[in-house]
């Protein structure tokens, strides 16, 4: 006759799957490659495009600076929040340099240096790829050690 409760080992199976699953959550994640189309992408434009990492997710941002293409995340060094506020407005009016829009940090499109605002000399974090045609292949590392920095 059972009584319905469940038996010690039941009890050490879900619990081992939930520490198994938090682990997991905690784990880094391996290195995948999103594909980002720009083809359309004009000179001084930029495209959002969404990623997972370590169990996050996050959106990237591919840029067209005079036929050369640099991709970053879109997230400030200074605070870690996307430059844009969902609506992925991420330049400035003059489509020159990023803008934050959570604290008016500005940075350079080729590089990612901030020149103004509260991350001064800080970077935002660059995402390598490769250009095959008019798609570029993104590769996503787990997240650096240490970043984002407060």
């Amino acid at each position: 006759m059972t009584s319905g409760a469940p038996d010690d080992d039941d009890d050490d199976d879900l619990f081992g799957a939930e520490e198994d699953a938090e682990a997991a959550a905690a784990a880094p994640s391996a290195p995948v490659v999103v594909e980002v189309p720009v083809g359309d992408l004009a000179s001084f434009e930029a495209r959002l495009f969404p990623f997972h990492r370590d169990g996050w997710e996050h959106t990237g941002i591919a840029v067209n600076v005079e036929g050369r293409f640099h991709v970053y995340v879109n997230r400030c060094p200074h605070v870690p929040y996307p430059l844009d506020f969902g609506d992925g407005d991420v330049m400035d009016t003059d489509r020159s340099a990023f803008f934050c829009q959570n604290h008016g940090a500005r940075f350079d499109l080729s590089t990612g240096v901030c020149f103004a605002g509260p991350p001064r000399g800080r970077a935002l974090e660059r995402l390598p790829f490769a250009q095959v045609g008019e798609t570029l292949y993104v590769t996503i590392a787990p997240e650096p050690p240490g970043w984002p920095r407060s």
